[in-house]
């Protein structure tokens, strides 16, 4: 994908950030990097909604986790190993070219677990 003058970078508040304190609970943090790992889209924690029964609405108004986009990069080498990721790319909702990739982010599942997972 060519390249675009904007840089998409985790939020101050990311999940997969390992300079900043995040605890979800062991059993979540697995769920999540399983989720990752295993092609689902993971969209950023403040582009989602939910309704009155905490069913997610305007899934169509979320956008990637950049967190978890440099997660995925970090443990398998392409933010592109993600299928939905990949799709992302495709449709230009991620410039994979254009990752801020000076924050810091976990480099392994057991690393995001046992940095966020300290809850259970």
């Amino acid at each position: 994908m060519k390249s675009t003058s904007k840089t998409f970078s985790p939020c101050s508040n990311c999940p997969f950030r390992s300079d900043r304190p995040f605890l979800l609970g062991k059993e979540r943090a697995v769920e999540i990097v399983k989720a990752v790992l295993g092609d689902a889209w993971f969209p950023c924690h403040k582009t989602t909604n939910f309704d009155e029964i905490g069913q997610r609405i305007d899934i169509d108004q979320e956008h990637p986790c950049i967190g978890a986009a440099r997660f995925i990069e970090a443990i398998r080498g392409d933010v592109r190993a993600n299928l939905m990721f990949r799709l992302a790319v495709a449709s230009g909702k991620l410039d994979s070219d254009s990752l801020n990739r000076s924050i810091p982010v976990y480099q392994s599942a057991i690393a995001f677990i046992q940095g966020t997972g300290k809850l259970g």
